[in-house]
């Protein structure tokens, strides 16, 4: 079976929303993302930064200790696949706070619904 790949927000997910600036980190980002990352998902980072606002999730991401496959790109086998690379992110799982009904405000909470979608409860 092919690793599910999950498109995570950055802004108001990952961190408080406090652009242009980074907030600081949500209630057990780190943990999750790290155990979802050790679990075999493929972990994109998904946000509208670009250019000098896009360095500062890299470094974000590295200073956490965060694991994470890509930012703001797809993965080369799904370019291959569809021929071409396109804007949105292609994913089994996005998680957003922009989603409808938003996301819960600790990360264990989100854990335990990508493992609920992945099982179809």
């Amino acid at each position: 079976m092919k690793p599910l790949i999950l498109s995570i927000d950055f802004d108001g997910t990952i961190v408080e929303n406090n652009y242009p600036d980074v907030g600081e980190p949500k209630n057990n980002a780190k943990k999750v993302i790290n155990k979802l990352f050790d679990e075999g998902f493929v972990i994109i980072i998904n946000s509208c930064r670009a250019a000098m606002h896009e360095a500062l999730i890299y470094r974000f991401m590295k200073e956490h200790g965060i694991n994470y496959h890509y930012i703001n790109c797809n993965l080369p086998s799904q370019i291959e696949y569809f021929g071409m690379d396109c804007r949105k992110i292609s994913a089994d799982i996005y998680i957003d706070d922009k989603q409808l009904g938003g996301i819960p405000d600790d990360w264990n909470l989100i854990y335990e619904l990508v493992h609920k979608q992945i099982k179809g409860e």
